[in-house]
């Protein structure tokens, strides 16, 4: 049986600020004798609050195959807050597709009801920032493409942002 102990504020923390990271954790069993701890002592490095925005990607929920002229409804629901940054789409796909919309929760975060072009957001692209709204567990985000080759093709993207762990 093994002994997970987390060590107080005086073991070893790292004055990362006041998010609880960086205290030692000791990995073993029992106690010595005088009280001190034995195992293996390592670092923590997942926060124990929701106190830091880390860059994730945000993938829709897998892959879709989109066929010839149709329309594609790919949805995802974070786990974590999740702030929309850029929508990336791998140049080897973003010639066959065009970006109907991106909503977050009810949002949408187009300007106006019209298509844009994948090329826009192809992952060469530049300055194609997306700042968008904040997805908090259980909002979905939503994201509607269209295959506008002959070809039936599948789709791949992803949402880059921050999110709060």
């Amino acid at each position: 049986m093994y002994d997970l102990s987390v060590g107080d504020d005086d073991m070893g923390d790292d004055d990362m600020g006041d998010d609880d990271m960086g205290d030692d954790i000791v990995v073993g069993g029992g106690r010595r004798k005088h009280g001190g701890k034995k195992g293996l002592k390592v670092k923590r490095i997942q926060p124990v609050n929701q106190t830091q925005a880390c860059n994730f990607p945000q993938g829709p929920n897998g892959a879709l195959v989109v066929a010839a002229g149709t329309t594609g409804i790919l949805t995802a629901r974070p786990q974590r807050p999740f702030q929309t940054e850029r929508f990336v789409l791998p140049s080897t796909f973003s010639p066959f597709f065009a970006i109907n919309d991106l909503v977050i929760g009810r949002d949408s975060m187009f300007v106006n009801s019209e298509a844009a072009h994948g090329d826009i957001f192809s992952q060469t692209g530049v300055g194609v920032a997306l700042l968008g709204y904040i997805a908090r567990p259980g909002i979905d985000i939503t994201l509607t493409v269209t295959n506008i080759d002959t070809t039936d093709h599948p789709f791949y993207a992803s949402i880059i942002g921050p999110a709060w762990v």
